[in-house]
């Protein structure tokens, strides 16, 4: 599933069957290539659902136990919630240095939060390929040759 598709699904209580928010954005850790809490509104119980507290993700809506589960940021999830770490918008460069485009969608598995892949304005980039992420870009490991194409050499360091 891809951000964009899941951005504004309702999340159900599945204790009351009933509408306790909306998805309204997503916290990632791009180390871990995984999606760890959602952004959520419509709310008087919290602005965040951590993601092992999703108990289901399906095409028309994010079902939680109760909406007690609703609340806010903790753990990884609190010290990831900067604008300077969200995907969608961002510019990625691979750890050569080199352009890769800027980030338009990024595609998830519902039942995991894991990021598969990354849709961007140049090639699309798998979800393992993340290093790290700031205020400036979305830094990716090198895609590696195409077969038959002699890897990349990067220059060492001189020494000082």
């Amino acid at each position: 599933m891809r951000f964009s598709e899941a951005k504004s699904h309702k999340v159900m209580s599945a204790a009351t069957a009933t509408t306790v928010a909306k998805v309204k954005g997503f916290v990632v850790d791009a180390p871990a290539a995984a999606v760890v809490a959602l952004r959520v509104g419509k709310s008087d119980a919290g602005e965040y659902l951590h993601w092992p507290d999703v108990t289901g993700f399906g095409p028309d809506a994010v079902v939680v136990v109760d909406e007690d589960k609703l609340t806010e940021a903790r753990g990884r999830a609190a010290q990831l919630l900067d604008k300077r770490y969200e995907l969608v918008g961002k510019r990625v460069l691979d750890d050569h240095g080199d352009a890769v485009g800027e980030v338009e969608d990024v595609e998830f598995d519902p039942s995991t939060g894991r990021v598969l892949t990354l849709f961007t304005s140049g090639p699309e980039v798998a979800g393992d390929r993340m290093v790290g992420c700031g205020g400036w870009a979305l830094v990716v490991r090198a895609a590696p040759p195409e077969p038959g194409e002699p890897p990349v050499a990067v220059p060492a360091r001189p020494s000082p």
